[in-house]
């Protein structure tokens, strides 16, 4: 796995459970289970049946890698990620609590632009 790999992961379960509310779990379907780790909360789900609509797959490698660990590659690199999303037009939408910004990628995972950012005073 390389590193830009390892990095998008690891963004993307960050940003999963960092900053979650509450959750109310008893109206949940009984395939969901919870359980503590070190007051860490772990949701395991597990897949659908085959011939359901909803079936997903975690597939062996991800379908876009978005980040870096090292270099000079600004919009590539994150300090705190707390939050991704996929628009309706396909883009994602990183934001970087650090930075103070909002990256915008295409679904290859190219930069688009940046909004946001620090202020002047």
């Amino acid at each position: 796995m390389t590193a830009r790999t390892t990095t998008a992961l690891v963004a993307i379960a960050a940003m999963t459970f960092a900053g979650t509310p509450e959750i109310d779990a008893s109206n949940w379907p009984q395939q969901t289970t919870f359980r503590d780790s070190a007051g860490i909360r772990i949701v395991e789900n597990t897949r659908p049946p085959e011939d359901s609509r909803l079936d997903w797959r975690i597939g062996a490698e991800p379908l876009v890698s978005i980040g870096s660990t090292m270099g000079d590659e600004d919009p590539y690199l994150f300090t705190r990620v707390f939050g991704i999303t996929r628009l309706s037009d396909g883009r994602i939408v990183i934001g970087d609590e650090g930075a103070k910004e909002l990256r915008v990628f295409d679904q290859q995972g190219y930069h688009l632009e940046t909004w946001g950012g620090y202020g002047e005073g």
